[in-house]
C-alpha cells in the first residue's frame, strides 16, 4: 500500500472516530432534551394509554378519552394537540410500571433504558465485523448505531433504540444461522409493522422459511392481545384516530412516498405510492435472491432498509434501523459505509425537522446507494496463474 493510500485510509478512520464521538454526544444531548421537553414528545401519548389500561379502561384509541388522560397527565391540555396512541395495546400494558411514575421521571427512565439498549445494539453490530481490529469494529458499530437521523428517537422519546436492539440481535443471529431465534426477535419489531413489512418477502425469497415461521407466534401474540384488550371496536377507533389523521402528516414521512407527497402536494398519494414502492422492492429482492440466499444477515438488513424506504408512515427516528445494513456494507467497503454515514449526517443537519424536496431526495439517494453497495456481488478473485517451473537443460 502506497503512502498516499495509507494517508487516505487514516483520514477515513479519523472520520469514523469523529462520527462515533459526535453520535454518542448527540444521543446523550437529545435524551436530555427529551426529558426537559417531555410535554412535546410522544411519551405523554404512550404513558396516558398505559395509565388508561391501569385504570381498567380499554379505550386507548378513543381520541376524547386520550385527550382527557393526557390532560390529566400533563396538568394542562396538550400544547401540540392530542398525541394519538398508535402502537399495539400490549406495548402500553408492558410500559405500565414506567408510566406510573411522574411524567418527567418516567420519561427519564425510558430514555435511560433506551441509551443502554443503544449501547448493547452497538456491541452486537460490532460482531458482524470479525475481520476488523476491535477498535475499528467499535468505531463503525457506534457510528452506525448513532446514525444521525435516528437520534430523533431520543428527542421525541420513541421506541427506536429498543427496536434497533432487537434488529441488531436478529441480524447477528441470522449471520450465525439461528433462524428460529432470529424470527422471534424480528417479531418484536411488529410493534411498528411498517418498519419490518418487507423483511418477510426478503426472507421468503432467500429461502428462510423457518425464520418467517418463527415470526408467526410473535405476530399472533400482538394480534391476540390487541383483540383481547380493545376488542374489534377498538380497531375501528385506531383506524379513525391514526390512519385517517396521519394522511395529513405523510409529507413528513422519511421514505419515497413522503417525497412524492412533497413533489405533488397531495397527501393522498402516500399509500398508493407505498404499494408501488413495495412491489418494486419485492422485484429487487427477487432479482437479488441468490445474493440474499448466500447471506441471511443481508436479507434481514436489506428488508429493513427497503421497509423504511417504501413505507407511508416512517420518520427520521425510524432510520436508526438502517444501522445493520451500514455495518454489513463495512464488511467489504468500510470507506463506503463511513461516507454514507457522513452524508446522512450532513443531510440531517441541512434538512432540519422537515427537509425540502431536494434535501429529502438527496437523503433517499444516499440510502438507495447504501442498499446498492450492500447488494453488489463481491468482486471475483483473479485466478492465480502458476507458471511451469523452469528446469536446467543441458546439452548432450
Amino acid at each position: 500500500m502506497s503512502t498516499v493510500q495509507q494517508a487516505t485510509r487514516r483520514v477515513w478512520w479519523q472520520a469514523a472516530a469523529a462520527l462515533a464521538l459526535l453520535g454518542i454526544g448527540e444521543a446523550v444531548a437529545q435524551a436530555i432534551r427529551g426529558v426537559r421537553f417531555t410535554d412535546h414528545t410522544d411519551y405523554p401519548g404512550v404513558a396516558a394509554a398505559s395509565r388508561l389500561l391501569s385504570s381498567g379502561s380499554r379505550c386507548v384509541y378513543c381520541l376524547p378519552t386520550e385527550a382527557h388522560a393526557q390532560t390529566q397527565l400533563l396538568g394542562h391540555p396538550p400544547d401540540i394537540g392530542v398525541m394519538p396512541f398508535a402502537n399495539p395495546p400490549l406495548a402500553a400494558w408492558l410500559l405500565q410500571p414506567v408510566a406510573a411514575l411522574p411524567l418527567h421521571t418516567g420519561a427519564a427512565v425510558f430514555l435511560a433504558i433506551s441509551l443502554v439498549a443503544l449501547a448493547v445494539a452497538a456491541v452486537l453490530l460490532g460482531r458482524l465485523l470479525p475481520a476488523l481490529p476491535a477498535g475499528r469494529r467499535l468505531l463503525l458499530s457506534v457510528a452506525a448505531a448513532t446514525l444521525a437521523p435516528g437520534l430523533a428517537a431520543f428527542t421525541y422519546v420513541q421506541w427506536g433504540p429498543l427496536l434497533l436492539l432487537a434488529a441488531a440481535g436478529a441480524v447477528v443471529l441470522a449471520a450465525r444461522g439461528e433462524g428460529l431465534a432470529c424470527g422471534a426477535l424480528l417479531s418484536l419489531l411488529l410493534i411498528k409493522p411498517q418498519v419490518v413489512w418487507l423483511v418477510v418477502p426478503a426472507l421468503l425469497l432467500s429461502g428462510r422459511w423457518r425464520t418467517v415461521a418463527a415470526m408467526v407466534p410473535g405476530a399472533l401474540v400482538w394480534a391476540g392481545t390487541t383483540l383481547a384488550i380493545v376488542g374489534v371496536g377498538g380497531l375501528g377507533e385506531w383506524y379513525r384516530s391514526n390512519v385517517q389523521l396521519d394522511v395529513g402528516d405523510s409529507v413528513k414521512t422519511a421514505g419515497l412516498p413522503g417525497l412524492l407527497v412533497q413533489v405533488t402536494g397531495h397527501p393522498g398519494v402516500s399509500f398508493p405510492a407505498a404499494v408501488v414502492c413495495g412491489v418494486g422492492a419485492v422485484a429487487l429482492l427477487w432479482r437479488c435472491r441468490h445474493r440474499l440466499r448466500a447471506d441471511p444477515a443481508l436479507a434481514v438488513a436489506t428488508g429493513l432498509a427497503l421497509s423504511l424506504l417504501a413505507a407511508p408512515h416512517v420518520f427520521g427516528a425510524d432510520l436508526m434501523l438502517l444501522a445493520p445494513l451500514v455495518v454489513l456494507v463495512a464488511r467489504r467497503r468500510p470507506e463506503a459505509a463511513i461516507g454514507a454515514m457522513a452524508g446522512l449526517a450532513a443531510v440531517t443537519l441541512a434538512g432540519g425537522d422537515v427537509p425540502g424536496a431536494a434535501i429529502h431526495a438527496l437523503g433517499l439517494g444516499m440510502i438507495l446507494a447504501t442498499v446498492a453497495a450492500a447488494l453488489a456481488r463481491p468482486p471475483a478473485r483473479a485466478p492465480v496463474v502458476r507458471g511451469t517451473p523452469r528446469t536446467l537443460v543441458t546439452s548432450a
